[in-house]
């Protein structure tokens, strides 16, 4: 027994290209690859330094500049810090603590002298590991 309809051969091809096209979608829309990531953030990155009452540095780590233009880092990196500088294109500003949850380990500057992009946030929901 034949059927009465016969598919055409492009028919499976065309949901094939359908299929190929949703699933490379994402790395287009989204830039690509992790250099083309870095590249849209960078900017944005700064380091952060926490100075003991000497203006020894005591430790080290990196923030991110928000919209609102202030920082957001780890409360490790501050928590033995008296005073605090924020780095970016190469030059320190002198930040102050803003708020500070231990418990989440995070931590806000202030540094209203800082000549940095801020980062462009997004919402988490679409995110996926990779």
């Amino acid at each position: 027994m034949e059927s009465a309809k016969r598919k055409s051969p492009s028919a499976g091809w065309d949901w094939t290209l359908v299929l190929i096209a949703a699933l490379l979608w994402p790395a287009v829309a989204l830039g690509g690859g992790a250099s083309e990531v870095f590249q849209k953030v960078k900017d944005a990155i700064v380091v952060v330094k926490a100075l003991d009452r000497e203006g020894q540095e005591v430790s080290q780590g990196s923030g991110v500049v928000l919209p609102s233009g202030e920082v957001v880092t780890n409360y490790h990196v501050v928590e033995q810090g008296v005073r605090f500088q924020v780095v970016a294109k190469g030059q320190a500003v002198s930040a102050v603590v803003g708020a500070k949850k231990a418990d989440r380990d995070l931590a806000l500057l202030l540094a209203p002298a800082l000549d940095a992009r801020p980062a462009q946030l997004g919402r988490a929901g679409g995110l996926k590991v990779g």
